[in-house]
């Protein structure tokens, strides 16, 4: 009985800690008119996982830098005349595209694609609460911070 709850449980504590910190993000991107940002963020991700892989890089190095690069892209493309939805998803299919053509080309990549698409809310394991934790509220305090001018720009 108590083995499915030690599986189940820094899910739920996980996923509860997250809800903290996406429910606000998620109304700044709206507020903005950027709801496509989270979907394209993720696809553009992918990419740098793909690239990752097959440079035997850490993968948290391929998405970070991947991430970086996309929001100077989008920085880099912003037009008045263009609604931000529109770049947003024009990036987000091409950078999926993109991503699911090199991951095929990483044999090592292949068997986690699934993983990489969707997430796995169960591997988090008890030792990773307390990083994600500390990750999580560094945000909160630095999105605390800015919440002010974001309101007002938005």
């Amino acid at each position: 009985m108590m083995e499915w709850l030690q599986l189940l449980l820094p899910a739920w504590i996980m996923g509860t800690l997250l809800v903290f910190l996406t429910a606000p993000l998620g109304c700044l991107m709206l507020w903005r008119r950027m709801s496509f940002f989270a979907d394209t963020m993720a696809h553009g991700t992918l990419l740098g996982v793909a690239i990752a892989g097959a440079l035997s890089l850490p993968l948290w190095l391929g998405v970070a830098g991947t991430a970086v690069l996309l929001v100077g892209v989008l920085w880099a493309l912003h037009d008045n005349r263009l609604p931000n939805d529109a770049l947003l998803a024009l990036c987000s299919a091409t950078l999926l595209c993109s991503g699911l053509l090199f991951i095929q080309h990483v044999p090592s990549l292949r068997p986690e694609l699934l993983s990489y698409l969707f997430g796995d809310l169960l591997s988090i394991d008890w030792p990773d609460l307390p990083v994600f934790t500390l990750i999580i509220a560094i945000s909160l305090v630095i999105l605390y911070r800015f919440w002010q001018p974001q309101i007002q720009f938005a």
